[in-house]
């Protein structure tokens, strides 16, 4: 018998909501695909803690990213698709993003 690991996707759409990583326990949801779509989310600064991501899509942010995204998008280990889009103010990606390389 084959056992496949669950896939887990939140699709975070249109929202106001204030939340951060340290309410997300991605210990027992191994989250592999966000899309965070015209959101005020402010979890980016513990992007870090979702080790499984593999997909993350933002888009219209309400310039919640500012004109950086953390340095800590480098720690995503398993994140192969990063999708950026309608983000006005973001000027650059961080540096350690060059050895996402899966």
């Amino acid at each position: 018998m084959k056992l496949f690991p669950l896939l887990f996707v939140i699709y975070l759409v249109t929202i106001n909501v204030q939340i951060s990583s340290a309410e997300i326990d991605c210990t027992s949801m191994p989250l592999k695909v966000l899309q965070l779509i015209n959101t005020n989310l402010t979890i980016l600064s513990g992007i870090k803690k979702f080790q499984k991501l593999t997909s993350l899509t933002i888009r219209l942010d309400n310039s919640i990213t500012g004109q950086h995204l953390p340095s800590e998008f480098g720690q995503l280990i398993s994140l192969s698709n990063l999708g950026l889009t309608d983000d006005k103010n973001l000027e650059d990606l961080p540096y350690d993003i060059k050895y996402l390389t899966q």
